[in-house]
């Protein structure tokens, strides 16, 4: 028997396709072709680049640094995209420029800057393309045409020959109104910024007048222009805390934004009481420094939910936006049919649709073509095509596989299975409680408390040191606890927090999840795509091991994930000998004729067809690897089987350590799969967990139902990848998704692991702990930092010119405390390290 390592692929690599890199099969391989190719898309792609003068594509994508397995083959649709030119279409996405048309769209097949590169190269090779700008981090580009010259139909096509394909958006109307919201706080920050810097530059003169003797008109001309730009500041950018403060009083909620407001009118009002009185500090460039400060932590923090809410519209890729109608010719004689691009809200019950191979089906139906298989990982967590023979129901976001399929419509629109699902998530959103942050809870007993020191302050000291020196010390009592510290303590730990996950591999939508993810609760793992690699590879094989050359070779024209798996296995040396008469058996396998008589690949309902004899130990072993949820593919030539190859979705290396580092950090885990009961059992226990921990043939609506689980330790965190995880990761308390995980969940989860593995997950739940620290910590010495600025106020030890300087120094000082709480744990803190170095001595003590 011979076992392949998970992470060690058999492929050969010495004849790579020249586009994408990626092992070219024996019968790709053609004596015309100026280099090998290993499918028709990137052979089309490479001498569309190449005739098109931008060969240079392949020089810069040769610097791009790629993980393995992010080489993707070229895919060229060749569909027409004339929807593209329907007026609802250009109504709702193309806006009118001086008599040039623009979109935004949204690009499928971008990988890395040399993508950007060759498309951002087109206008000067697109007749009538005026511009063309890509955004990578979003996936969209932003079309410029003269619609004169050519139609975006045709711009479209130019796209695809090159192996990109465009779709629509969100409407023009709201990516106008989103970029005009983000227009007026940068706008806000800017002149935030600038009124700062004129702020500090009077400070200086004021008190550099304080140790040189500077002229009273002087004093007092800079004064009056020092509290102007401070009224300024505070009627212009700095009126959102005082809208915000106001709308909280009105509905009786506390909110950060009422100490703040107050902290600000105290400073400003102050400073023109000194201003008009001729004495004392006026603190008016410490304000209007705190509004600087407070407006960047809060862009900071509004643009991380702004780059969440622009992927909202990518749920609806569960269903596509254009489905292929069949349609008959009435002018024709013979009434033949074609089929015409529609968008799939054109469909209706009764339409004949033929979805192509590899394509996902717009409309819940039913087959009426030849039996086929399909993909439905996404939407019910099988992990394996499921074959859907003439007459069977299939559902919208289902993917052909090897051959086109027909589906008569039964239900479209919000009626489908996968409209159902987003509805799920809809209402488990709605469902999720906001989440305060700290410095809100504290903002109205904070508040109260300041107040009554400072009435306090005046009214002890008035009758003992006079009404001027007693107003002074309330003034400075004031100014030095203005909430700068305490405004900034929670958004800048946040920001620190969410960069540091960022730079290792976690991207995190929000504070509020780090703020959810610091406790110690459950998490529920997805089984295919999270525990496992979500692709189906070779991990095993019994007898001949050189008969896998011989499956992929008589595979090689199959489309099946089973049959790719195999020729990726065998690489270039699948090439033996000619076969001739193959004959594909759906939902079987594969028999053809060789030089050495009969060949046969697939399930023993095959090898028993074609009467080929079968070893008993061939039996035992295909029992074994169905039990584990491996496919059992077997290989016979002549009469009799020479080989049995398992076929399954290879666990992750790190996922047994990162289970067991979580678990010993007392997280529950809990593994909701939707396969068969058996394989989710089986991979469960492979990766350390318990019987009463695993969950197999979940449907959406049962993962919805066990993240909900009242009796489960909260807080709840769903990890997944599919569009079957949606409405659990949407319910859960935290939803992540996984690297390579279906755009949906991606938008629907709260933070989302580009890393490889389940090791980042760790770091996420570490991350969160560590910066939750840092926000205990900086309310801590906010709140120290003002009891004791108070004290010293009170007892006139703080007087107003000190204060005004100590008042934007405790910003500092939580800024400095956020950067440091906020490094990531290393592996050896998150139980990482000893861990895996444990399982890799007890993996060699029993390979031994």
């Amino acid at each position: 028997m011979t076992a392949i390592a998970a992470n060690t692929p058999l492929t050969h690599t010495a004849c790579a396709c020249a586009h994408c890199g990626l092992p070219v099969p024996s019968h790709e391989m053609r004596a015309a072709d100026p280099t090998p190719f290993c499918c028709s898309g990137c052979r089309a792609v490479w001498h569309s680049l190449h005739d098109a003068g931008l060969a240079a594509y392949y020089e810069l994508a040769a610097r791009e640094e790629r993980r393995e397995g992010e080489n993707f083959p070229a895919r060229v649709s060749g569909r027409g995209f004339e929807h593209l030119d329907r007026e609802a279409f250009a109504q709702a996405h193309v806006s009118q420029r001086g008599g040039v048309a623009c979109a935004r769209l949204r690009i499928d097949g971008l990988h890395c800057g040399a993508c950007i590169w060759l498309l951002e190269s087109l206008p000067r090779i697109v007749p009538g393309l005026v511009a063309s700008r890509v955004n990578l981090a979003e996936s969209a580009v932003e079309l410029a045409w003269n619609p004169a010259a050519t139609q975006l139909s045709s711009v479209a096509r130019s796209f695809d020959s090159l192996g990109y394909q465009l779709s629509a958006v969100g409407a023009i109307r709201d990516e106008a109104a989103q970029r005009q919201r983000t227009r007026r706080q940068l706008i806000a920050l800017g002149a935030a910024g600038g009124l700062t810097v004129n702020a500090m530059g009077l400070a200086f003169g004021l008190y550099g007048g304080l140790i040189d003797s500077m002229p009273a008109a002087m004093r007092i001309f800079l004064q009056w222009w020092s509290v102007s730009i401070a009224m300024l500041a505070l009627v212009w950018p700095g009126r959102v805390f005082f809208l915000n403060a106001i709308a909280a009083i009105r509905a009786g909620v506390p909110h950060m934004d009422i100490p703040v407001a107050f902290g600000l009118a105290s400073a400003v009002a102050a400073g023109i009481v000194s201003t008009i009185l001729g004495a004392g500090a006026i603190y008016c460039e410490g304000a209007t420094m705190l509004v600087f400060l407070l407006l960047v932590g809060r862009y900071l923090q509004t643009s991380q939910q702004r780059r969440a809410l622009q992927r909202v519209e990518s749920l609806f890729n569960i269903i596509p936006a254009t489905a292929f109608r069949v349609e008959t010719a009435l002018d024709c004689a013979d009434a033949q049919t074609h089929t015409r691009e529609v968008f799939v809200d054109e469909l209706q019950v009764n339409d004949l649709i033929e979805v192509p191979a590899h394509e996902l089906l717009g409309a819940d139906g039913v087959l009426v073509s030849e039996a086929c298989h399909l993909d439905l990982s996404h939407l019910t967590g099988e992990s394996r095509p499921v074959l859907r023979h003439c007459g069977d129901v299939v559902e919208a976001g289902s993917r052909a596989l090897e051959r086109s399929a027909r589906v008569r419509v039964t239900r479209v629109g919000s009626d489908t299975r996968a409209a159902s699902i987003l509805e799920l998530v809809r209402e488990a959103s709605k469902r999720r409680a906001p989440i305060c942050l700290l410095a809100d809870r504290i903002a109205g007993w904070f508040l109260m408390t300041v107040l009554i020191t400072a009435a306090c302050t005046i009214v002890f000291w008035w009758p003992r040191i006079g009404g001027f020196e007693a107003t002074a010390r309330t003034v400075a009592l004031l100014v030095v606890t203005c909430p700068c510290a305490l405004g900034l303590a929670t958004p800048l730990a946040m920001l620190a927090g969410i960069g540091s996950a960022a730079r290792h591999g976690v991207l995190i939508k929000g504070g509020d999840t780090l703020e959810r993810l610091a406790r110690v609760g459950t998490v529920i793992l997805d089984k295919t795509g999270t525990i496992t690699r979500g692709q189906p590879e070779v991990v095993e094989i019994e007898g001949d091991a050189s008969a896998i050359a011989l499956a992929a070779q008589l595979e090689r024209s199959s489309v099946h994930p089973i049959a790719r798996a195999l020729i990726n296995a065998a690489g270039s040396s699948a090439q033996l000998e000619s076969l001739d008469n193959i004959i594909e058996h759906a939902g079987s396998g594969v028999e053809g004729v060789g030089l050495r008589g009969r060949v046969a690949v697939g399930s023993l309902q095959l090898m028993h067809r074609a009467q080929m004899t079968v070893p008993d130990h061939f039996t035992q072993r295909a029992n074994a690897f169905a039990a584990a949820g491996i496919s059992p593919v077997f290989v016979a030539r002549g009469d009799c089987v020479i080989a049995l190859i398992g076929v399954g979705d290879a666990i992750r290396t790190d996922a047994r350590a990162t289970i067991a580092a979580l678990r010993s950090r007392g997280w529950a885990i809990h593994l909701a799969s939707g396969d068969h009961a058996a394989v989710a059992l089986d991979i469960g226990r492979k990766v350390g967990l318990e019987a009463h921990e695993i969950h197999g043939e979940l449907t959406p609506e049962a993962k919805l139902l066990l993240v909900s689980d009242p009796s489960l330790a909260r807080p709840t965190v769903m990890v997944g990848d599919g569009i079957n995880d949606l409405a659990a990761l949407a319910a859960a308390d935290c939803g992540v998704a996984v690297r390579g995980g279906a755009q949906s969940a991606t938008t629907t989860a709260d933070a989302c692991l580009s890393g490889e593995g389940l090791a980042p997950l760790a770091r996420l739940l570490g991350t969160a702990r560590c910066t939750m620290q840092t926000i205990h910590l900086n309310l801590a010495l906010s709140v120290a930092y003002n009891a004791l600025g108070a004290v010293l106020a009170f007892f006139g030890f703080v007087n107003p010119i000190v204060a005004s300087i100590l008042m934007p120094l405790s910003g500092l000082t939580v800024l400095v405390t956020s950067l440091r709480g906020a490094r990531a744990p290393s592996d050896a803190q998150l139980g990482l390290s000893s861990i895996r170095a444990s399982l890799a001595t007890s993996a060699t003590s029993e390979t031994h």
